[in-house]
C-alpha cells in the first residue's frame, strides 16, 4: 500500500514529513552518520515524538491520494472510504487524517529525525502495553486525539473492515482512561469565559469534527457506538468545568439502548454534569446532527436545538432534592413482607372497581405497618374498616399532586396496569358513549389531552373516582402522541415511571414518557381533579362568581350517575348554564353498564360487596399466622 520505499520518490512536491511538522526541533545528522542506533535525541518530550509521527502519517496519506490507484485491497478500501464520506482536502487536513504504513517504515523515519529506539519504544506508538507490535494498525487510517491544551495524547484507528457509511467503529491506541482525555474534541472547547456551561456529545468522531468545521462550538464525541463511557470519564468531564451535556446520538434502532447505557455509567460516577437527551427522531431515519447540518445548515440546527424539548432526568441521578418522600414498605418482623404483599397484590389485581381497590390498598398498608411493629390487635381493628360502608366526600386534587403520587406509587411497585359513539346536544353538554366500562378512563384521557393541546389557554376540571389512574392514562395518551412508531403499552408506561426496564425491552422510545411527564408539569395549573361524590355539582354551582370558571368540565360515568339514579343529563345542563363553560360527559352504554348503587341524597354511599369480606378473611388469616409465629419465636 505504501507508494514507494524510497524517500526520494515518496517525498516530493512539498509532501515530505517536514512539510507537515509544526515547528518541532530536530537534530541534524552529519553526512557521514549512517548508524541509526547511535543517534540520540536531546531529551525529547512525548509531544515531540507525537508531532513527528503526526507529520509522517499526514505525508503518507497525501502521497497515497496523489499516487496512481494501486491494486492493493487496503489502499482501495481506504480511498473509497474517503470518497464515500465526501471529504475535501481541507477537511482531511483539519481533521488530521493520516496513514499508518508499517512499523519498520515508521521506526526508520523517527530514527532519521533524531529519536533513539528507546524513545520510540517508550512512546508506545509501535508496541502495546504487552510489548506486542501493532500489526493490526498496518495500512490503517488514523487521526489524533488532543487534550485540552492541544497536545496529541492518543490516536484513533478507523476500522474500515467493520464500518459502514453511517456507522463507524474506532479503536484507540492507548485508551481514554490511560490518556486522561475523557472524550474526543476537548481541545475545541471554548474557555473564553473561564468555564463551559454546556457541551454537545455525539456518538461519532467524524460527525463531531464536521460539526466543528461547520461552526458549531463545544462539540465532543465518543469513540463510536460501542463506546459506553466509563464513570471515571464522566468525572473528568465534570472536572473540566462542564455543567451540562446534551446527548445528540444518531437516530437508529438501538439509540435508546445506547443512551440508557450512557446514563447507567453516569449513575456510578461520583460527580457528573447534568445530562439532557435530544430526541434524535427529528433528524430523520438513520439521521444524525451532522446530516441535519449538511442538509439544512447551521442556522436551522441552532434553531432546532433552541426550540426542542430536552429530557432531563434529574430524578435518576439525584441532582435535585426530592419534594416528597418515597413510600417504602415496612421492614419485615415476624411476618414476611414479600409474602404479604405478593398475596395482597394478587387479590387487588382481581378488583375492577378503582375506588374499592384504592381503599383496600390503604387498609393493607396500615395492616403491614402494624404487623411490622407486632401490634396484632391494632391490625385487627384496622381490618374492621373493610366491613364499614365508605362515605365519599367531595375533594379537589391538583394535577401536580396526582402526578407526584402516581410516580411515587410506580417506584414503590404499588402501581398495577389497569386491565364510541358520540352525540351532541344543542347546548354546551357533550355526551360520549363508550361500549365498555374499561374504555371510560382512556376516552376521558384522550378528550382531556385533545382540549389541552388544541387550546393552550384552557383550564379543565375533571370529576373522577381515582385521580392517579386518570393521570396515568393521560401520561400514556400524551406519550404515544409524541412518536410515529408503535408506541408504548400501559405496562411499559408503568415500567418507565418506575425507572425500570421491562423484560424484553421497550417497544418504542421510552423517553417519550419522560417528555409526557415534563409536559404535564407545565400543565399543572390548568387541570384540577374533583372527587366523584353526590355533592360535586353543588360545590361547582355554589362557587363564587368572582372566581374565574374553568373552560370545561370533564365528567366520568360514576360522577354522572351520582347526580341522580340512572345518570340523568339535565343537571349537567344546569352546571353548564351556571358556569358558562363546556361540559363533556363520558358514559357507558346501558347494555354494558355494571350494577352499582347510586344515591342522590346527602352523600354517595358505596356499600361493601362480598369482595370486602373475602379480602378481610385473607388479611385476618395473615394476621393470625404472624401472631402465631411470633409466639413460637418467643418460646424459643
Amino acid at each position: 500500500m505504501t507508494p514507494s520505499t524510497s524517500h526520494d520518490a515518496t517525498f516530493q512536491r512539498g509532501t515530505t514529513p517536514r512539510f507537515y511538522q509544526r515547528g518541532t526541533d530536530r537534530t541534524v545528522l552529519r553526512d557521514n552518520q549512517t548508524d541509526f542506533e547511535s543517534v540520540e535525541s536531546a531529551s525529547p518530550s512525548p509531544a515531540e515524538v507525537m508531532a513527528a509521527f503526526f507529520a509522517y502519517v499526514q505525508s503518507q496519506l497525501a502521497a497515497l491520494r496523489r499516487a496512481p490507484r494501486s491494486a492493493d485491497a487496503r489502499s482501495i478500501a481506504l480511498l473509497s472510504f474517503l470518497e464515500s464520506q465526501n471529504f475535501t482536502a481541507e477537511e482531511i487536513g483539519r481533521i488530521g487524517f493520516g496513514l499508518f504504513t508499517s512499523i519498520s517504515d515508521i521506526r526508520t523515519y523517527l530514527r532519521s529525525v533524531g529519536f533513539s529506539d528507546a524513545v520510540i519504544d517508550e512512546s508506545g506508538l509501535l508496541e502495546d502495553e504487552q510489548e506486542s507490535p501493532r500489526h493490526e494498525w498496518h495500512e490503517s487510517l488514523v487521526l489524533p486525539v488532543h487534550d485540552r491544551f492541544g497536545e496529541i495524547v492518543d490516536w484513533l484507528r478507523v476500522d474500515l473492515g467493520v464500518s459502514s457509511r453511517r456507522h463507524l467503529r474506532y479503536t484507540t491506541m492507548f485508551g481514554f482512561e490511560t490518556s486522561g482525555v475523557p472524550v474526543y474534541g476537548t481541545d475545541s472547547i471554548d474557555y473564553a469565559a473561564g468555564h463551559v456551561s454546556h457541551v454537545l456529545l455525539v456518538d461519532d468522531v467524524l460527525d463531531a469534527a464536521r460539526l466543528r468545521g461547520a461552526g458549531i462550538v463545544n462539540v465532543l464525541a465518543t469513540a463510536g457506538r460501542e463506546d459506553a463511557m466509563a464513570p471515571r470519564r464522566w468525572e473528568q468531564l465534570s472536572d473540566l468545568g462542564i455543567q451540562s451535556v446534551t446527548l445528540l446520538f444518531r437516530n437508529s434502532a438501538d439509540a435508546h439502548h445506547r443512551i440508557r447505557g450512557v446514563q447507567t455509567t453516569a449513575l456510578r460516577a461520583r460527580r457528573t454534569p447534568q445530562i439532557h437527551v435530544f430526541d434524535s427522531m427529528q433528524f430523520g431515519p438513520e439521521g444524525s446532527a451532522c446530516d441535519f447540518v449538511r442538509e439544512h445548515g447551521e442556522a436551522a440546527f441552532r434553531h432546532l436545538l433552541a426550540n426542542s424539548s430536552l429530557v432531563y432526568r434529574a430524578k435518576d441521578l439525584d441532582w435535585a432534592p426530592r419534594t416528597t418522600t418515597r413510600w417504602r414498605r415496612p421492614a419485615p418482623r415476624p411476618f414476611h413482607a414479600e409474602t404479604f404483599w405478593s398475596t395482597v397484590d394478587w387479590h387487588l389485581g382481581n378488583i375492577r372497581d378503582s375506588q374499592m381497590r384504592s381503599a383496600f390498598t390503604s387498609v393493607a398498608t396500615d395492616v403491614a405497618e402494624a404487623l411490622s411493629r407486632g401490634a396484632y390487635h391494632e391490625a385487627r381493628r384496622i381490618l374492621d374498616r373493610l366491613l364499614e360502608p365508605v362515605h365519599q366526600t367531595p375533594g379537589t386534587v391538583s394535577l401536580q399532586g396526582a402526578l407526584v403520587q402516581l410516580q411515587d406509587r410506580a417506584r414503590a411497585d404499588r402501581l398495577t396496569v389497569p386491565n364510541e359513539s358520540q352525540s351532541r346536544s344543542d347546548a354546551t353538554v357533550t355526551t360520549i358513549v363508550v361500549d365498555r366500562s374499561g374504555a371510560q378512563i382512556p376516552r376521558m384521557a384522550e378528550v382531556l389531552v385533545d382540549n389541552l393541546q388544541r387550546r393552550p389557554d384552557s383550564t379543565w376540571t375533571v370529576v373522577c373516582d381515582d385521580p392517579q389512574l386518570m393521570t396515568l392514562h393521560v401520561v400514556h395518551e400524551l406519550a404515544n402522541r409524541q412518536t410515529s412508531g408503535p408506541g408504548l403499552t400501559m405496562a411499559e408506561t408503568v415500567d418507565r415511571l418506575a425507572l425500570r426496564d421491562p423484560q424484553g425491552g421497550f417497544g418504542d422510545k421510552p423517553w417519550i414518557v419522560d417528555e409526557a411527564v415534563d409536559q404535564l408539569q407545565q400543565w399543572s395549573g390548568r387541570v384540577r381533579f374533583v372527587g366523584a361524590s353526590a355533592r360535586w355539582h353543588e360545590e361547582l354551582q355554589d362557587a363564587p362568581t368572582t372566581n374565574e370558571p374553568p373552560t370545561g368540565i370533564l365528567v366520568g360515568p360514576s360522577a354522572k350517575n351520582a347526580l341522580q339514579p340512572g345518570g340523568e343529563t339535565s343537571p349537567l345542563f344546569r352546571i353548564a348554564a351556571r358556569l358558562g363553560c363546556e361540559v363533556v360527559s363520558v358514559t357507558v352504554a346501558e347494555s354494558h353498564r355494571p350494577n352499582g348503587t347510586g344515591n342522590g341524597g346527602n352523600g354517595y354511599v358505596a356499600v361493601r360487596s362480598g369482595e370486602a369480606a373475602r379480602f378481610h378473611e385473607v388479611l385476618s388469616e395473615i394476621v393470625d399466622r404472624a401472631e402465631h409465629r411470633d409466639g413460637q419465636q418467643s418460646q424459643r
